[in-house]
């Protein structure tokens, strides 16, 4: 019964995120320049189990017709979604045999582990499924290199920044430093510092806020080194969303917010490493 709420909460999370990252899309496919939805599925399977795949199947599928209007039954969606299953299920079952259970990101090791698993899966994922999907006509050959790209930048800043902040939520032990976190008026003075800066950052023009990023490197950093990972995750999700937001504005190309992503992953390592 317990699973089955948190199976039931799973659906409920993912359709909801899905609906709010389905910007700049390719084909009217999930290929998007973020994707936080592949970090829901990867940590939904971490958390319950591999055998709920079937469950987070039907529910990519319903998410698919609701938001994309999309043919459930049709091949794009029905072997597409295999195939994200089952690479999104392998980056489960690969973090749990490397931090033997469910991963608690306890050292650096682990979050490069983490880290480099995000990556390797982000490629293997984008490759597989863009490649289906361009076999099948839904895309055009032409088309492979940009949307693979696209795909991979989405998934892997959905792994790198949902993923290790969701991961320390559900861990006991990081929720009392999360507490302890948000009772200290340092966190806050910092946090006002770094809302600051993204007020700053991103009132500029879309073309001059990459040149300008790097107070929030320096805003993350500082929270990073005194507050440890939750600091860090919850510094760079606070960044991430506002970035999402400001780029989709109408006339906003989505190779400048690939250029951006791949910013945001500097800084959400950074943050992790500190």
């Amino acid at each position: 019964m317990k699973n089955l709420r948190l199976a039931m909460l799973f659906s409920l999370a993912y359709v909801c995120v899905d609906w709010l990252s389905f910007i700049h899309p390719m084909g009217q496919l999930n290929i998007t320049p973020w994707n936080p939805p592949a970090a829901v599925q990867v940590l939904f399977l971490t958390w319950a189990g591999l055998m709920w795949a079937p469950w987070v199947f039907i529910t990519i599928g319903f998410a698919d017709w609701l938001i994309r209007d999309s043919v459930i039954f049709s091949s794009s969606v029905l072997i597409g979604n295999a195939i994200l299953i089952g690479c999104y299920a392998s980056i489960s079952y690969v973090l749990i045999k490397l931090m033997k259970g469910v991963p608690r990101l306890q050292n650096r090791v682990e979050v490069f582990k983490l880290s480099l698993v995000s990556v390797i899966g982000a490629v293997i994922t984008a490759i597989l499924y863009v490649g289906f999907q361009t076999f099948i006509g839904k895309l055009l050959k032409e088309d492979f290199a940009e949307a693979s790209y696209r795909f991979f930048v989405g998934d892997l800043l959905g792994l790198v920044v949902v993923l290790p902040l969701s991961l320390l939520f559900l861990n006991p032990y990081r929720q009392d430093q999360f507490k302890q976190m948000f009772q200290s008026q340092s966190f806050w003075l910092l946090f006002l510092g770094l809302l600051i800066c993204e007020y700053y950052v991103f009132s500029l023009p879309i073309a001059l806020q990459m040149k300008y990023f790097f107070p929030l490197f320096f805003a993350v950093g500082l929270i990073g080194a005194a507050h440890s990972l939750p600091g860090a995750t919850f510094a760079a999700a606070v960044v991430q969303i506002p970035l999402v937001i400001s780029f989709t504005q109408v006339g906003v190309l989505p190779s400048d917010l690939i250029d951006m992503q791949i910013v945001m992953f500097t800084l959400s390592m950074t943050g992790l490493l500190i």
